[in-house]
């Protein structure tokens, strides 16, 4: 008969008391009887007693002394060794901007207790860190920064207005001809006569891409925009108001809500103009003329633009990746890459005549009006084949732990706002970007359907267009053109390399004639 040995229960441990500690950063500004370091230490000596299972440790404590960084604050740092000697069970801090106000610092902190397994409560935001995992803490923290960020971005906007409106806003950027000097532009004595100059070939009725190509040929120097002047930042020159010594400021404002984004003023904002701001190059006369006179030439620009609408934008240097630009020789018209205008030895790609790259474009289009069955429809089946294994293989995505994180990250900003401890603002932000990450988690599948079905569309597109085509191109199809083609990169072999709708490229030989 088998010996039966009994094993006696072992008696229930004594649940161990919970080893709780409290910091308190105080201003020594701050007079206020509730931000006092002794009523703080009387509150937090009631709280713990409150609770049974709880034992205060210590009440750390700096007075007087900067939130902004953790390692000016000695009770800080003291109660963060002790918590790394395994003193310290729990700390109860008053509010986060006690705890730190650099977000990134008391993030890093909070990290480090949670590995140590030591949870912080804050109690004025209602939030204990060992109910929140690493994304709902970035979450969290996440909403205080930018609430942070706002506050101060408000601040500097109003200073900036009262700035502006007493005429004392200081510039951060000078424009060719100045220099920055304390707050206040300078005239810049070696670049004032390029000015000068501008003005007066555009009075003397020069264009301004002739009056950017002739300094590009004489290499006058220009520090921004790689040091190539341009059409475009001549004319700004051209109707930029300091010149005559006069000053609008606000031409530009920043976006109130995250993410901020820089705008043209369009009368969104005040503007404020300042007269005799800074010391002038040109007269206020002069000023008009060259105003007037853009004025009356708008409409033969818009006419230039229409004439080269088809190649307009989609040229590009396969060497250096620069847009070509259009150059007219007599009745001729060439294209040719911005940076080999500024240099032959920095881009060896000469200009290409107009006619050439249409002449390609034909050729392509015939072989594949010829070939487009043996080449484009068997890529569409392969990409409708792959299109129907990813749409069985991606239903799993629309559910899963995802989702479920997300889900939790929103009942935190619920339960804070309905706390009163998130503004509305914020509240309807963060939830707006986690409502679109849950469409996300649950429709990467549907997603994924709709960019394959859009390929596999425009391939379809393409097909159809060839084959509803001439049968032979007797002169270039604008239209057809700018259906098929998407872009055409030049490259040192002559050759243009058409990128079609649909994800297609085409190689052809260009019959060169060049300038």
């Amino acid at each position: 008969m088998p010996e039966v040995f009994v094993i006696e229960p072992i008696k229930q441990l004594q649940t161990k008391k919970k080893r709780v500690c409290a910091y308190a950063r105080v201003s020594t500004e701050e007079d206020s009887q509730n931000n006092s370091y002794e009523f703080q230490i009387s509150y937090y000596r009631e709280y713990i007693l409150k609770h049974p299972d709880w034992i205060l440790v210590d009440i750390y404590s700096d007075k007087g002394i900067t939130g902004t960084s953790a390692e000016k604050r000695p009770g800080f740092q003291q109660m963060i060794r002790d918590c790394q000697a395994g003193e310290i069970d729990c700390i109860l801090v008053k509010s986060v901007s006690r705890f730190a106000r650099n977000i990134e610092e008391c993030l890093f902190y909070i990290r480090k207790l949670k590995g140590l397994n030591i949870s912080v409560i804050f109690e004025k935001e209602h939030v204990n860190t060992s109910e929140l995992d690493d994304e709902l803490l970035l979450t969290f923290f996440g909403c205080l920064s930018e609430e942070e960020s706002r506050s101060l971005s408000r601040n500097i906007r109003w200073t900036f207005k009262r700035r502006m409106e007493q005429g004392l806003f200081i510039t951060t950027c000078a424009p060719y001809g100045y220099t920055l000097q304390d707050g206040n532009l300078i005239v810049n004595e070696q670049e004032k006569p390029v000015v000068q100059w501008i003005y007066r070939q555009f009075l003397a009725g020069n264009s301004c891409q002739k009056i950017a190509d002739t300094l590009n040929y004489f290499r006058v120097p220009k520090e921004k925009h790689n040091g190539v002047w341009t059409a475009s930042g001549i004319r700004y020159l051209l109707l930029n108001e300091k010149y005559f010594g006069d000053a609008l400021v606000q031409k530009t404002y920043t976006t109130d809500t995250l993410p901020y984004v820089r705008k043209a003023n369009q009368g969104q904002r005040e503007q404020f103009y300042i007269e005799h701001a800074q010391d002038a190059m040109i007269t206020k006369e002069e000023a008009e003329k060259t105003q007037r006179l853009i004025e009356q030439i708008k409409p033969e620009q818009s006419l230039s633009m229409k004439n080269n609408r088809v190649l307009q934008n989609k040229l590009f240097c396969d060497y250096c990746g620069s847009k070509l630009r259009y150059k007219t020789n007599g009745s001729k018209l060439y294209w040719v890459c911005q940076t080999h205008v500024r240099g032959k030895e920095e881009c060896p790609i000469m200009a290409i005549e107009e006619n050439s790259i249409y002449e390609a474009f034909m050729t392509m289009y015939h072989k594949l009006k010829i070939n487009y069955k043996k080449v484009l429809v068997p890529a569409l089946q392969q990409l409708e084949l792959l299109y129907q294994n990813q749409l069985g293989e991606s239903i799993s995505l629309e559910t899963g732990k995802e989702t479920i994180k997300i889900q939790k990250q929103i009942q935190v900003l619920s339960r804070l706002q309905s706390r009163g401890h998130l503004e509305s603002a914020i509240f309807i932000e963060k939830i707006r970007e986690l409502n679109e990450q849950l469409k996300q988690a649950r429709g990467e599948a549907l997603m994924q359907r709709v960019r394959g079905n859009q390929v596999i569309n425009r391939v379809k597109t393409l097909i159809s267009l060839i084959e509803k085509g001439p049968q032979r191109l007797e002169v270039f199809p604008e239209e057809l053109f700018l259906k098929m083609v998407t872009k055409i990169v030049i490259t040192e072999e002559d050759d243009a390399v058409f990128y079609l709708s649909g994800g297609f490229q085409f190689r052809e030989k260009l019959n060169v004639k060049r300038r």
